[in-house]
């Protein structure tokens, strides 16, 4: 095996198109729509071909941290996530390539949809008085569907009323502050632009409900020291969550790890309901049972709006140099690239017509 490091994508997708390497997975929807216009693919000497991903798609978000006074009251939460317009982004951004995560397990048999079956108000049931009412006779909590416009008015209107009756009074210079005047802010911060032309629109869609919104690009050691002690408003990251949950749940989601620097309860949330369900779920002696109960906790945990959720792509977007076969069939959870073989016959013909060397 040889190694090679590229300093940034740039950098690697241009040596894809020079075949210095043969294989790729994309993962920028904007290279994949408009970047694959060179001569080796027009010739047909690299492939593309989307494979699809039945794994769980993880847990991507914008995290709210809890800890901060300011984000503890769902109704500053839920006004938040209003304004996060994923349908324009998806369209203007990503070019309709991505759909919206609902679920912390989406796309799994734990994902908790609709109101749920009698066997997950079971496992609810005991808390009824620790609970919203909504918990019990709602659907599953998922994200505002919005405008394909940039900013949905009617969210604005939403956002606003929640914001008044949380208490944050919009003032003559457009900010919201509370009864002792401190002002409601929100700043992002991350370790690299990928997630800047994101941020950015749902930036200027804060600051029109009255919220001081910034973002702030700050390096790796930073972001890592402030990511371990919880020194941010919100934060981008992605947690791919096991297939059979089990104790790592305690390190997301538990009262315990909230205040424990370093944890990844990046939202710090603390709630005996929750604690109790990881708990339940851990406890489970089947998969039937746990499936149910890890649904009942992703309605709990949902209905909490702790993170803006964010999207995901449901595919593999691959491109490679046709040197390569690979079986009709996949394995489930999994690309199937280890049951490739490469062919030497493929690879001395492209050698012969100058495209590899």
């Amino acid at each position: 095996y040889r190694y090679e490091y590229f300093s940034d994508n740039t950098a690697a997708f241009e040596a894809l198109k020079a075949g210095v390497y043969l294989f790729h997975e994309e993962f920028f929807s904007a290279i994949w729509a408009t970047g694959y216009d060179f001569p080796s693919l027009d010739k047909g000497w690299v492939k593309r071909e989307v494979i699809a991903d039945d794994r769980p798609s993880g847990a991507q978000g914008f995290w709210l941290n809890l800890r901060r006074p300011q984000y503890q009251d769902r109704r500053v939460r839920e006004a938040i996530a209003l304004m996060f317009n994923f349908e324009w982004s998806n369209e203007t951004l990503f070019y309709g390539l991505y759909n919206r995560t609902d679920s912390f397990w989406e796309g799994s048999n734990m994902q908790a949809e609709g109101e749920g079956s009698d066997a997950e108000r079971a496992v609810l049931e005991p808390f009824r008085n620790q609970l919203p009412e909504t918990v019990f006779s709602e659907p599953a909590n998922t994200p505002p569907e919005s405008t394909t416009r940039k900013t949905d008015r009617g969210h604005v209107r939403q956002a606003n009323t929640l914001l008044e009756e949380a208490g944050w009074v919009i003032g003559d210079d457009g900010v919201r502050r509370n009864a002792d005047g401190e002002v409601l802010t929100l700043k992002f911060i991350d370790d690299g632009p990928a997630f800047e032309r994101i941020i950015l629109p749902f930036v200027e869609n804060l600051k029109l409900i009255g919220i001081d919104a910034s973002f702030e690009l700050i390096d790796s050691a930073e972001f890592q020291e402030r990511r371990e002690t919880f020194d941010y408003d919100v934060i981008t990251t992605r947690f791919v969550l096991p297939l059979s949950p089990s104790v790592e749940l305690r390190n997301l989601f538990s009262s315990k790890s909230a205040d424990q620097p370093g944890s990844f309860n990046v939202s710090g949330v603390a709630d005996p309901v929750v604690d109790a369900l990881i708990e339940e779920v851990i406890a489970a002696e089947d998969r039937e049972a746990l499936d149910t109960r890890v649904k009942a906790l992703d309605r709990v945990l949902r209905d909490k709006i702790i993170w803006v959720p964010n999207w995901f792509k449901g595919s593999h977007w691959i491109a490679y140099w046709d040197v390569f076969g690979h079986p009709d069939d996949k394995p489930p959870y999994d690309r199937g690239t280890d049951y490739w073989w490469f062919e030497q016959a493929k690879f001395d013909a492209l050698v012969a017509q100058g495209a590899l060397r």
